[in-house]
């Protein structure tokens, strides 16, 4: 998870701390972010879903998101929570 977990989110943004696996991959956000993120493999390591979340509002309640290798990121959680 990174850059901090889920329970830490608040409505302020966070400089990113790439773990080692995020490092492996080549990629960071351009600046600080809000959210924390996931990567989860299936057993094979052919599929994957990224997870997202963010507690915009700061009311302990973060939106969810998912997307997979074939699917654009969705919203999880209902379209009240921020």
């Amino acid at each position: 998870m990174a850059p901090r977990f889920v329970h830490e989110l608040d409505e302020h943004k966070v400089p990113w701390t790439s773990p080692p696996d995020f490092a492996q991959l080549g990629w960071e956000p351009g600046g600080d972010v809000g959210g924390a993120y996931w990567v989860e493999l299936s057993a094979d390591g052919r599929e994957f879903e990224v997870h997202g979340m963010i507690d915009a509002d700061g009311d302990g309640i973060p939106q969810h998101f998912r997307a997979t290798r074939t699917t654009n990121a969705t919203l999880l959680t209902p379209n009240d929570v921020y």
